[in-house]
């Protein structure tokens, strides 16, 4: 029988604290994997985007103008987890 596995994108749905706790994960999990030399964009930068959008969640407790920031924060780390997804499952 043949398995085709496909990755979830579902972490665009996640909480921000959980799409937090989720982008560690896959930094963790991507960091050293010689399964997946190459991945489009860097665990650094991903963990770059990463640290913008908790301080952006850290400081959106200021008002519309921070929450916009956080949300393009978000965006960001989203799209950037999106291309890393395309990029494991092209090879897995």
């Amino acid at each position: 029988m043949n398995t085709n596995y496909r990755v979830n994108l579902g972490f665009a749905g996640y909480s921000d604290s959980d799409l937090d706790e989720f982008t560690s994960g896959v930094i963790g999990s991507m960091t050293g994997n010689a399964s997946f030399p190459a991945p489009p964009v860097t665990m650094a930068d991903l963990g770059a985007l990463q640290t913008a959008f908790e301080q952006a969640m850290a400081a959106a407790q200021g008002g519309t103008q921070l929450t916009a920031v956080k949300n393009a924060a978000r965006e960001a780390l989203v799209t950037a987890l999106r291309q890393v997804a395309a990029y494991v499952q092209s090879l897995a």
